[in-house]
């Protein structure tokens, strides 16, 4: 990430960080889940899913498993107030491991209900993590730097974005779809200590700033 005038090295630290944990989401909890659900659906439930004598085939099951991930869209303004109240990088923290549940009971699914069940609260950890993280890094680029800040930062969505379908589907040429689970679940912990390690020493400063104050 290239300087960017009127921040301080920390401030583009902050961002960058910020950067690289938004494309780990875009990339692994908008890509893998997304993009093989129906294969995982498909070698889980060969015959379809039959609920009080009416056949639901994978497509349809599928659709309805993923249709919920657009769904937490809708809690965006919720998720927003969450971050202001919680605190955003709190909201990224807890977010993070919900995500790597999700991603472990796919890659070992010992109760296939208990894994579709836990999808919808992971996407709904993604939305939240989303909007704290447009939500911070607003907040840390200066007003007159921001559009510039919020271009580079939505570049790493497009980038994201546009390899996710990779990831799922050409990864199966040569890998196991647990292997895949699991080198996001990779992706999520690096993405996970390094906002941590970053961002805690934010929190540390602050901490110091306002004693100073209060002295």
């Amino acid at each position: 990430m290239s300087p960017v005038p009127e921040l301080t090295r920390f401030q583009r630290r902050q961002i960058l960080t910020a950067c690289v944990t938004y494309f780990a989401f875009h990339t692994v909890m908008s890509g893998i889940p997304v993009g093989s659900m129906g294969y995982f659906l498909s070698q889980k439930l060969p015959d379809g899913l039959t609920i009080a004598g009416v056949a639901i085939g994978i497509a349809t099951l599928n659709g309805v498993i993923i249709s919920t991930r657009w769904a937490t869209a809708v809690a965006a303004p919720y998720f927003g107030y969450l971050g202001d109240r919680q605190g955003r990088e709190e909201v990224v923290l807890v977010a993070i491991p919900i995500c790597l549940v999700s991603l472990m009971l796919l890659a070992f699914p010992a109760s296939l209900l208990a894994t579709v069940l836990f999808l919808p609260l992971a996407f709904a950890a993604t939305g939240a993590s989303i909007t704290a993280l447009d939500a911070m890094v607003g907040a840390l680029a200066s007003a007159n730097r921001r559009a510039t800040v919020m271009s580079m930062y939505a570049t790493w969505q497009d980038v994201g974005s546009a390899i996710r379908p990779l990831v799922a589907y050409a990864a199966l040429e040569f890998t196991s779809l647990m292997l895949v689970y699991i080198g996001g679940a990779v992706l999520m912990v690096g993405a996970l200590a390094a906002f941590a390690c970053v961002f805690a020493r934010s929190g540390r400063l602050l901490g110091a700033e306002a004693r100073s104050v209060n002295r």
